[in-house]
């Protein structure tokens, strides 16, 4: 009877003991996808700030090239001016409109590329906020890809609005 006794005292007291650690585990649990959560949403935000300084590093490098392109224009007119050359017609003009279209090009490949790097931090920001709870959109629902292809079509209408050299 005793061992009975024991045994039933025993086992309550687990079933105490049981009873007191959940919450305090479940509350650990909670801290810690909290945390989580908090962890993804900062990471989020940085993401979204790289994203801008992407844009902004791609806007300095376009004016970079454009003042390039200018120097060197001036650079040539000035060596083939100095040598007797008229400048409106033949290998002169084809020169300075060579040279034009070659910066369109870089102009064009930097903002390029800062745009996709851009979205590359922009995608790594929309992951992080999916996981942090903050957004519901998946990469593959249709949502989403409009979004996406929206985006990217007024970027280039944009860009092709502001390739202007002079």
């Amino acid at each position: 009877m005793c061992s009975i006794v024991g045994g039933l005292v025993l086992s309550g007291a687990a079933l105490v003991t049981k009873t007191l650690q959940e919450p305090t585990a479940r509350n650990a649990n909670n801290k810690a996808i909290e945390h989580q959560r908090d962890l993804y949403a900062r990471h989020a935000e940085i993401a979204s700030q790289r994203a801008t300084i992407a844009r902004k590093k791609a806007d300095f490098n376009a004016e970079q090239e454009r003042k390039s392109f200018l120097f060197a224009t001036g650079q040539n007119q000035n060596a083939l001016a100095a040598g007797n050359v008229v400048l409106g017609s033949g290998s002169a003009l084809d020169l300075m409109v060579n040279n034009r279209a070659i910066a369109e090009q870089r102009i064009a490949s930097a903002k390029y590329d800062g745009e996709l790097r851009a979205w590359e931090y922009e995608n790594s920001r929309d992951d992080m906020l999916m996981r942090s709870g903050a957004l519901h959109t998946t990469s593959t629902s249709p949502f989403f890809i409009v979004q996406t292809a929206q985006r990217v079509t007024d970027w280039g209408a944009t860009a092709a609005k502001e390739l202007k050299l002079f």
